[in-house]
């Protein structure tokens, strides 16, 4: 398995900001929470907001990440 310390998101349900607290749930491991930093769109620009459903948006991870890794907007 290729780990990588960036994630690909793809189908979206939510909207999502820089800022926000997210959850990744992995398939090997501990869940991990960790608050978005940064993020940038499939082109690599920067941005503020994932927001368009279907777009390709990349987040940077604390973490090693495995493939099939869920990302969840952290529960209060």
């Amino acid at each position: 398995i290729r780990r990588q310390r960036q994630m690909c998101i793809r189908d979206r349900k939510n909207r999502f900001f820089k800022g926000n607290t997210v959850e990744f749930l992995r398939p090997f491991g501990d869940f991990h929470a960790q608050v978005i930093e940064y993020m940038t769109d499939g082109e690599g620009n920067e941005i503020e907001v994932a927001n368009h459903p279907q777009s390709v948006v990349y987040i940077k991870s604390e973490i090693e990440l495995e493939p099939d890794t869920f990302i969840r907007m952290e529960r209060k």
